[in-house]
């Protein structure tokens, strides 16, 4: 199946070969591979460009958004013969919706959750010296994991992140079937950082969880305790607004 086919009918259910289960096993470990590298590229990419935004003193949006749309382009391309998922909440709203089993999205969650946590301990290694210079504040630990803006409540900040989500998987769903494909599903990721990003736009558990949990190196136990325990909404959230955004997506 090609990357055009495959974006599009969301990895239909994989035909059997003639060496059977085998040969299905080692297809699956070879796409949960391409996750893997894909989110790992992808969260080296856009946290990379939030760490040199935030040590710079002066954090720019437009350059993390920029950063967030280049990340998620760059680990479609590199894992396209996977299906590019990327992103936990993504493979399970194909998987409630009977487009991949569950075998595989238990396998690209793995992958999603271990490649982001592999690509932020690229910016740990790269940023290390940079981090350990400064003074421990929430800007620093919400480099890698997001955090609630403290202007906004509780309930406009869970809405905040399942409208945002809803509005990345209708805009996967939607991005035309072509080569720019992948860019435009870049695009939309950052422009929801543009207008929508000030609680974070994780949207993704591989992505906010994972970058998380690496960020302890630094951290401690910071990174989910701080604005009172805020790391279970971009965690649990995107599992109920991608779902929302598949379903808005086939009435549209």
């Amino acid at each position: 199946m090609t990357y055009r086919e495959e974006v599009i009918d969301m990895n239909t259910p994989r035909s059997r070969t003639p060496d059977g289960l085998f040969e299905e096993e080692r297809t699956l470990t070879k796409d949960s591979f391409r996750e893997m590298i894909g989110t790992a590229l992808f969260v080296y990419i856009s946290l990379a460009g939030v760490n040199q935004a935030v040590l710079s003193g002066a954090p720019d949006q437009l350059q993390i958004s920029i950063c967030f749309a280049l990340g998620l382009t760059s680990g479609i391309v590199l894992a396209s013969k996977s299906g590019a998922h990327l992103n936990s909440s993504v493979s399970f709203t194909l998987w409630i919706n009977k487009k991949i089993e569950f075998t595989q999205f238990l396998a690209y969650l793995v992958a999603q959750m271990l490649g982001g946590f592999l690509g932020a301990l690229l910016v740990i290694a790269v940023y290390y010296s940079k981090i350990n210079n400064l003074v421990k504040n929430n800007a620093l630990i919400g480099s890698f994991g997001t955090l609630k803006d403290p202007g906004n409540s509780l309930f406009a900040s869970i809405l905040d992140q399942f409208l945002g989500s809803a509005f990345l998987m209708f805009g996967i769903l939607k991005s035309p079937d072509n080569k720019y494909k992948p860019f435009v599903i870049g695009l939309v990721l950052g422009g929801l950082a543009l207008f929508q990003g000030s609680n974070g736009f994780a949207f993704n558990m591989a992505r906010d969880l994972a970058p998380r949990l690496a960020s302890m190196i630094i951290y401690g136990t910071d990174p989910f305790t701080a604005e009172s325990h805020w790391f279970w909404v971009p965690m649990c959230v995107p599992f109920v607004g991608m779902p929302f955004g598949y379903l808005l997506a086939q009435y549209v």
